[in-house]
């Protein structure tokens, strides 16, 4: 009986969003061309096209997104939902992918830094997860500045001081600050909170910096 060939597996969950799927996928075609095996773990919403890379496999999950949800283009309430929703459709889908290809043993999970729910889910399994921050230095930089200045209730500022640089941080001003619309604050300070913990947590990291 011919043995079957084993190769290394890496597992991606990107972001649905173009600014993320797309250097998730190039990552990934940068892997593959090293011999890695890829699968990648998306949500229904923005799904990325399979054909666009035929030596991967794609597995869609289930997201729980609602109609007004989508419809409403939200992108902090969307990715709050996802994060709420995914964590049993990724299990599900994570543990029949380790069960149908035993011989092809996942190496580790990397995910995009706003999809944390995976996080968990690959430590209960024991895999190792890496993060991929697809965003620049700049906007986390900002996204920590903002939620520092939020804990410490300056948020939100008049807008006479929008041109004020921001404490710590040289060059950039609060008009910088990675969300113009303060009536969710709430809400991306909870989703980049959220990330941010994670990042805290982590050991490893994939950082994508823009010039």
């Amino acid at each position: 009986m011919e043995k079957k060939t084993q190769s290394t597996r890496l597992v991606l969950v990107p972001c649905p969003y173009q600014g993320h799927i797309n250097p998730m996928l190039q990552l990934g075609s940068f892997l593959h061309s090293k011999g890695f095996s890829i699968t990648v773990i998306h949500t229904q919403f923005n799904s990325p096209n399979p054909s666009n890379h035929p030596d991967f496999t794609f597995f869609p999950i289930q997201d729980g997104l609602t109609a007004e949800e989508i419809s409403s283009e939200n992108a902090v309430a969307i990715l709050l939902a996802i994060n709420a929703n995914c964590t049993v459709s990724f299990r599900q889908r994570l543990t029949k992918v380790m069960e149908q290809e035993p011989e092809n043993k996942i190496t580790s999970v990397i995910h995009d830094d706003l999809m944390y729910f995976t996080e968990a889910v690959a430590k209960d399994l024991n895999i190792p997860n890496i993060m991929l921050r697809t965003t620049s230095v700049t906007n986390f930089l900002a996204r920590t500045a903002l939620l520092r200045l939020h804990s410490k209730g300056h948020i939100p500022f008049p807008d006479s001081q929008s041109l004020s640089p921001l404490p710590d941080v040289d060059h950039l001003r609060l008009k910088d600050l990675p969300t113009n619309n303060f009536d969710t604050v709430e809400k991306y300070s909870e989703l980049a909170g959220n990330a941010h913990d994670m990042d805290a947590r982590k050991n490893s990291f994939v950082v994508r910096p823009h010039l």
